[in-house]
Protein backbone atom coordinates (compact mmCIF):
# COMPACT_ATOMS: atom_id res chain seq x y z
CA UNK A 1 0.00 0.00 0.00
CA UNK A 2 1.38 3.07 -0.76
CA UNK A 3 0.81 5.74 1.81
CA UNK A 4 -1.68 8.30 1.08
CA UNK A 5 -1.04 11.60 -1.02
CA UNK A 6 -1.42 14.65 0.51
CA UNK A 7 -4.17 16.94 -1.02
CA UNK A 8 -3.60 20.17 -2.42
CA UNK A 9 -6.16 23.24 -1.42
CA UNK A 10 -7.66 24.47 -4.28
CA UNK A 11 -6.74 27.93 -4.70
CA UNK A 12 -9.57 30.67 -3.34
CA UNK A 13 -11.67 32.02 -5.96
CA UNK A 14 -10.62 35.63 -7.62
CA UNK A 15 -12.33 38.75 -5.92
CA UNK A 16 -15.18 39.05 -7.95
CA UNK A 17 -15.18 41.88 -10.88
CA UNK A 18 -17.37 45.16 -10.37
CA UNK A 19 -19.57 45.21 -13.70
CA UNK A 20 -18.03 47.15 -16.69
CA UNK A 21 -17.79 51.09 -16.39
CA UNK A 22 -18.82 51.10 -12.47
CA UNK A 23 -17.11 53.05 -10.40
CA UNK A 24 -16.72 50.38 -7.58
CA UNK A 25 -13.63 48.89 -6.22
CA UNK A 26 -13.06 45.16 -6.49
CA UNK A 27 -13.46 45.14 -2.45
CA UNK A 28 -16.13 47.70 -2.01
CA UNK A 29 -18.10 45.67 -4.68
CA UNK A 30 -17.82 42.32 -2.71
CA UNK A 31 -19.11 44.13 0.06
CA UNK A 32 -22.23 44.72 -2.03
CA UNK A 33 -22.27 41.01 -3.12
CA UNK A 34 -22.08 40.21 0.61
CA UNK A 35 -25.32 42.30 1.49
CA UNK A 36 -27.20 40.94 -1.77
CA UNK A 37 -26.26 37.68 -1.27
CA UNK A 38 -27.13 36.21 -4.94
CA UNK A 39 -27.79 33.41 -6.19
CA UNK A 40 -25.02 31.43 -8.65
CA UNK A 41 -26.80 32.48 -11.16
CA UNK A 42 -27.46 36.29 -10.73
CA UNK A 43 -26.41 38.90 -12.87
CA UNK A 44 -25.73 42.72 -12.03
CA UNK A 45 -24.79 45.37 -15.20
CA UNK A 46 -24.49 48.99 -15.01
CA UNK A 47 -27.43 50.94 -16.44
CA UNK A 48 -26.46 54.66 -15.85
CA UNK A 49 -23.20 56.71 -14.57
CA UNK A 50 -23.58 60.23 -13.38
CA UNK A 51 -19.68 60.96 -14.26
CA UNK A 52 -20.42 59.10 -18.12
CA UNK A 53 -20.75 62.26 -19.97
CA UNK A 54 -21.44 65.72 -19.44
CA UNK A 55 -25.37 65.31 -20.40
CA UNK A 56 -25.63 62.43 -17.75
CA UNK A 57 -26.25 64.85 -14.65
CA UNK A 58 -29.47 66.08 -15.86
CA UNK A 59 -32.84 63.60 -14.86
CA UNK A 60 -33.86 63.30 -18.38
CA UNK A 61 -30.48 60.98 -19.44
CA UNK A 62 -31.09 59.26 -16.15
CA UNK A 63 -34.50 58.01 -17.36
CA UNK A 64 -33.46 57.59 -20.66
CA UNK A 65 -31.19 55.35 -19.04
CA UNK A 66 -33.38 53.30 -16.47
CA UNK A 67 -37.09 53.92 -16.78
CA UNK A 68 -39.57 51.35 -15.93
CA UNK A 69 -36.57 48.90 -15.53
CA UNK A 70 -36.57 47.15 -12.13
CA UNK A 71 -34.65 45.35 -9.27
CA UNK A 72 -32.15 48.29 -9.21
CA UNK A 73 -29.54 49.75 -7.00
CA UNK A 74 -28.77 53.11 -6.61
CA UNK A 75 -24.89 53.47 -5.72
CA UNK A 76 -23.88 57.16 -4.43
CA UNK A 77 -20.60 58.11 -3.90
CA UNK A 78 -19.71 61.08 -1.71
CA UNK A 79 -16.01 61.89 -0.23
CA UNK A 80 -15.09 58.70 1.52
CA UNK A 81 -18.66 57.95 1.81
CA UNK A 82 -20.19 54.82 -0.33
CA UNK A 83 -23.91 54.06 0.43
CA UNK A 84 -27.01 53.69 -1.37
CA UNK A 85 -30.27 51.69 -1.95
CA UNK A 86 -31.62 48.21 -3.48
CA UNK A 87 -35.39 48.95 -5.47
CA UNK A 88 -37.44 45.69 -5.59
CA UNK A 89 -39.93 47.88 -8.39
CA UNK A 90 -37.34 49.97 -9.57
CA UNK A 91 -37.85 53.39 -11.51
CA UNK A 92 -41.30 53.64 -12.72
CA UNK A 93 -42.40 56.76 -14.41
CA UNK A 94 -46.23 58.08 -15.05
CA UNK A 95 -47.89 58.25 -18.07
CA UNK A 96 -48.37 62.36 -17.84
CA UNK A 97 -44.75 63.85 -17.83
CA UNK A 98 -46.00 66.45 -15.78
CA UNK A 99 -47.26 64.27 -13.09
CA UNK A 100 -45.12 62.18 -10.53
CA UNK A 101 -46.22 57.76 -9.32
CA UNK A 102 -46.33 56.78 -6.12
CA UNK A 103 -46.29 53.17 -5.74
CA UNK A 104 -44.94 50.50 -3.10
CA UNK A 105 -41.83 49.07 -3.40
CA UNK A 106 -39.58 46.39 -1.20
CA UNK A 107 -36.33 48.76 -0.52
CA UNK A 108 -33.18 48.22 1.54
CA UNK A 109 -30.16 50.80 2.16
CA UNK A 110 -26.79 49.78 2.24
CA UNK A 111 -23.75 51.26 3.88
CA UNK A 112 -19.74 50.23 1.91
CA UNK A 113 -17.99 52.78 3.37
CA UNK A 114 -18.23 55.73 5.96
CA UNK A 115 -20.50 55.11 8.37
CA UNK A 116 -19.60 52.05 9.63
CA UNK A 117 -16.16 49.73 9.44
CA UNK A 118 -17.78 46.75 7.61
CA UNK A 119 -20.14 46.90 4.43
CA UNK A 120 -23.94 47.34 6.54
CA UNK A 121 -27.45 46.37 5.74
CA UNK A 122 -30.30 48.20 6.77
CA UNK A 123 -33.44 46.52 6.68
CA UNK A 124 -36.71 48.59 6.23
CA UNK A 125 -39.73 46.37 8.15
CA UNK A 126 -42.22 47.39 5.75
CA UNK A 127 -42.91 47.98 2.27
CA UNK A 128 -42.42 51.95 1.33
CA UNK A 129 -44.04 54.65 -0.91
CA UNK A 130 -42.02 55.44 -3.79
CA UNK A 131 -42.20 58.51 -5.80
CA UNK A 132 -40.94 59.12 -9.42
CA UNK A 133 -41.62 62.90 -11.52
CA UNK A 134 -41.98 62.55 -14.98
CA UNK A 135 -39.90 64.34 -17.29
CA UNK A 136 -41.44 67.77 -16.46
CA UNK A 137 -42.77 67.11 -12.87
CA UNK A 138 -41.71 67.29 -9.34
CA UNK A 139 -42.29 64.93 -5.92
CA UNK A 140 -42.98 66.53 -2.74
CA UNK A 141 -43.44 64.29 0.50
CA UNK A 142 -45.05 64.91 3.44
CA UNK A 143 -43.50 67.75 5.39
CA UNK A 144 -40.43 68.17 3.44
CA UNK A 145 -41.59 70.49 1.11
CA UNK A 146 -39.00 71.12 -0.76
CA UNK A 147 -39.01 70.09 -4.36
CA UNK A 148 -36.82 67.08 -5.89
CA UNK A 149 -37.55 64.66 -9.11
CA UNK A 150 -37.48 61.19 -6.93
CA UNK A 151 -37.66 59.97 -3.55
CA UNK A 152 -37.29 56.65 -2.53
CA UNK A 153 -37.49 55.35 1.24
CA UNK A 154 -35.63 58.33 2.63
CA UNK A 155 -33.44 59.69 -0.78
CA UNK A 156 -34.10 62.85 -2.62
CA UNK A 157 -32.65 63.20 -6.07
CA UNK A 158 -32.02 66.60 -7.49
CA UNK A 159 -33.33 68.09 -3.94
CA UNK A 160 -31.49 71.20 -3.26
CA UNK A 161 -34.23 72.33 -0.33
CA UNK A 162 -35.78 75.06 -2.78
CA UNK A 163 -39.43 75.46 -4.81
CA UNK A 164 -38.02 73.74 -7.64
CA UNK A 165 -35.85 70.60 -8.43
CA UNK A 166 -32.46 71.21 -8.66
CA UNK A 167 -30.76 70.46 -12.50
CA UNK A 168 -28.23 68.47 -11.39
CA UNK A 169 -29.74 65.23 -10.04
CA UNK A 170 -26.21 65.21 -8.02
CA UNK A 171 -27.99 67.39 -5.89
CA UNK A 172 -29.63 65.32 -2.81
CA UNK A 173 -30.58 64.99 0.79
CA UNK A 174 -31.04 61.63 2.43
CA UNK A 175 -31.44 60.21 5.92
CA UNK A 176 -32.53 57.00 7.83
CA UNK A 177 -34.57 56.41 10.48
CA UNK A 178 -32.23 55.91 13.36
CA UNK A 179 -33.95 52.81 15.00
CA UNK A 180 -33.80 51.63 11.20
CA UNK A 181 -30.04 51.36 11.67
CA UNK A 182 -28.05 49.00 12.97
CA UNK A 183 -25.28 48.85 15.71
CA UNK A 184 -22.06 50.19 14.95
CA UNK A 185 -23.03 53.65 13.00
CA UNK A 186 -20.37 56.25 13.47
CA UNK A 187 -20.72 60.05 13.64
CA UNK A 188 -23.84 60.40 15.44
CA UNK A 189 -24.42 62.95 18.52
CA UNK A 190 -27.45 62.67 20.60
CA UNK A 191 -28.11 66.22 19.45
CA UNK A 192 -28.11 65.65 15.75
CA UNK A 193 -30.69 62.87 16.23
CA UNK A 194 -33.00 65.52 18.21
CA UNK A 195 -32.22 67.92 15.20
CA UNK A 196 -32.46 66.02 12.58
CA UNK A 197 -36.09 64.36 13.78
CA UNK A 198 -34.87 61.09 14.22
CA UNK A 199 -33.35 60.64 11.13
CA UNK A 200 -29.41 59.87 10.23
CA UNK A 201 -27.21 60.32 6.92
CA UNK A 202 -25.43 57.69 5.36
CA UNK A 203 -23.48 59.75 3.74
CA UNK A 204 -21.43 63.28 5.25
CA UNK A 205 -24.76 65.06 5.80
CA UNK A 206 -28.66 65.38 4.92
CA UNK A 207 -27.99 67.54 1.75
CA UNK A 208 -24.91 66.91 -0.53
CA UNK A 209 -23.64 66.77 -3.71
CA UNK A 210 -22.74 63.47 -4.75
CA UNK A 211 -19.30 62.98 -6.60
CA UNK A 212 -21.10 59.94 -8.30
CA UNK A 213 -24.35 58.58 -8.93
CA UNK A 214 -24.86 54.89 -10.56
CA UNK A 215 -27.10 52.77 -11.11
CA UNK A 216 -26.82 48.90 -11.09
CA UNK A 217 -29.66 46.26 -12.31
CA UNK A 218 -29.51 43.37 -10.44
CA UNK A 219 -30.96 40.33 -12.70
CA UNK A 220 -31.70 36.77 -10.31
CA UNK A 221 -32.32 35.75 -7.01
CA UNK A 222 -31.16 37.41 -4.09
CA UNK A 223 -31.43 37.65 -0.15
CA UNK A 224 -35.10 37.93 1.14
CA UNK A 225 -35.68 42.11 1.23
CA UNK A 226 -38.20 42.23 3.81
CA UNK A 227 -37.58 40.15 7.11
CA UNK A 228 -40.02 37.03 7.59
CA UNK A 229 -43.14 37.87 9.70
CA UNK A 230 -43.36 36.33 12.62
CA UNK A 231 -45.27 32.91 13.12
CA UNK A 232 -48.52 32.35 15.02
CA UNK A 233 -47.08 30.06 18.01
CA UNK A 234 -48.55 26.60 17.85
CA UNK A 235 -50.70 25.28 20.83
CA UNK A 236 -48.45 22.53 22.92
CA UNK A 237 -51.66 20.35 23.50
CA UNK A 238 -54.55 19.91 21.19
CA UNK A 239 -57.82 22.06 22.46
CA UNK A 240 -60.52 20.58 24.64
CA UNK A 241 -63.05 19.35 22.01
CA UNK A 242 -66.31 21.50 22.42
CA UNK A 243 -68.88 20.61 25.12
CA UNK A 244 -71.70 18.22 23.58
CA UNK A 245 -75.42 19.34 23.75
CA UNK A 246 -78.44 16.51 23.28
CA UNK A 247 -80.80 16.74 20.25
CA UNK A 248 -83.98 17.15 21.30
CA UNK A 249 -86.20 14.93 19.98
CA UNK A 250 -88.71 15.72 17.19
CA UNK A 251 -92.13 16.96 18.70
CA UNK A 252 -94.42 15.12 15.95
CA UNK A 253 -97.31 17.43 17.97
CA UNK A 254 -95.96 20.37 15.99
CA UNK A 255 -96.72 20.55 12.68
CA UNK A 256 -93.67 22.45 11.67
CA UNK A 257 -91.92 20.30 14.23
CA UNK A 258 -89.81 18.14 11.07
CA UNK A 259 -88.13 21.51 10.27
CA UNK A 260 -86.86 22.89 13.57
CA UNK A 261 -83.54 20.99 13.46
CA UNK A 262 -82.98 22.91 9.71
CA UNK A 263 -79.28 24.50 9.81
CA UNK A 264 -79.27 28.44 9.26
CA UNK A 265 -78.12 27.73 5.62
CA UNK A 266 -80.68 25.13 4.95
CA UNK A 267 -83.02 27.76 3.04
CA UNK A 268 -84.65 24.52 0.69
CA UNK A 269 -88.01 25.64 2.00
CA UNK A 270 -89.91 28.88 2.03
CA UNK A 271 -93.33 30.14 3.21
CA UNK A 272 -96.22 30.31 0.54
Amino acid sequence: MYPPQPTTPAPPAPPAQPPAGSSLSDVEYGGLLSLLKPSNDTTVTMLYRASENENATTYTYLLDRVANEKDLAIVIRQDKYVFGVYISEGIQTPANPYESRKYQCEVFWFSLSGRYKEPTRIDIPWRVTCDVAGRNGTVRVGRHRSAARMYVGGLFLADVGSSRPAADIRECSQKTRWDWLPEGYEGATEDYVSERNGGLPLGGSEFFVADDIEVLQVSGEIADILPPLPTTPQPSTSPPPPPTTSTPEPNNSNPGADNDNRTPYDNNTRAD
